[in-house]
């Protein structure tokens, strides 16, 4: 049985409850609170009170509420104590305390207590019984329910969705760096390749049969109708790539050939006989073939 309970019982056995700081309860003597009694008086006006601050607790009521619930008097005594500092705090913020079973006090600015008549007791010994036969009980009021607020429940949902999103996106990132590194790796080997195949000594071998020196050609007076050897200039490279690049077109059946004036700059190109007026027919043909633009440098 809770304390408030203890109360209200204790005022019916002894007609008189104090609470101290507050003041004294008073039930009528002619009152009858036997809910299955015959003779019922009027429940109005029943209980009275009378506000004293001066008020001490009766001594009786420890010893009551110990013989009631089976405690130890210490502890009967530290429940009291809890329960009316609890109905003082309620009283000091300006709310009304309703004491079960006997009504509401209330405390004006004055620093006044007032009271007002709950429940007949009849009644609410009535509905007690009820419950405690059905096992339930209404739970008292409680000081941190009206000082503390419950706990805010997180919604997780939200932030664990942005975590997914941001740790997608590192893996797309961390992938396109990986292949951009792995591509910029395969093209230093290719542009640092310095040797043919068979020369494992890392020197460059030079073809000397595939160099021609860089002589001036002397025009020729033939006519724009005849065919002369034009000399179509496919790519400049140093030594490095040129020799890749031409072992390149080689293989692919070009009549390519090299030279070169300082023996690190490379120049290959093709000499085809074609007609004046179809230099510009050939220029654009063989620059599709290369993939590379291509000029003339001079006849032949």
């Amino acid at each position: 049985m809770k304390l408030a309970q203890q109360l209200a019982d204790y005022l019916v056995a002894n007609k008189k409850l104090s609470i101290q700081g507050i003041g004294s309860f008073f039930l009528d003597s002619s009152y009858n609170p036997d809910p299955d009694s015959k003779s019922k008086s009027d429940v109005a006006g029943t209980i009275t009170f009378e506000s004293n601050t001066a008020t001490k607790t009766d001594d009786g009521l420890i010893e009551y509420i110990s013989k009631h619930t089976g405690k130890m008097k210490t502890l009967a005594a530290s429940d009291l104590e809890s329960q009316l500092e609890i109905v003082h705090q309620f009283l000091n913020i300006g709310k009304s305390y309703a004491f079960d079973g006997i009504g509401t006090v209330s405390k004006n600015k004055e620093g006044n207590y007032s009271f007002i008549q709950g429940i007949a007791l009849p009644e609410r010994i009535a509905e007690r019984n009820m419950s405690m036969e059905t096992g339930s009980s209404a739970d008292m009021p409680d000081f941190k329910s009206v000082f503390l607020k419950a706990p805010k429940q997180i919604n997780w949902r939200k932030p664990m969705i942005a975590l997914f999103i941001l740790l997608g996106l590192g893996l797309v990132i961390l992938g396109g760096y990986y292949l951009y590194k792995r591509t910029s790796e395969k093209e230093a080997v290719i542009d640092t390749e310095n040797t043919e195949p068979g020369n494992e000594n890392g020197t460059i071998v030079i073809d000397s049969s595939t160099i021609k020196p860089d002589t001036a050609i002397q025009p020729t007076t033939q006519s724009q109708t005849t065919e002369v050897n034009y000399k179509f200039v496919v790519d400049q490279f140093q030594a490095m790539r040129a020799f890749k690049r031409f072992n390149q077109l080689k293989e692919n059946g070009w009549p390519i050939q090299m030279e070169t004036k300082d023996s690190v700059n490379y120049k290959l190109y093709v000499l085809m006989p074609v007609a004046t007026t179809d230099t510009a027919r050939a220029l654009d043909s063989i620059t599709a073939l290369n993939g590379r633009r291509v000029f003339i440098e001079h006849k032949n």
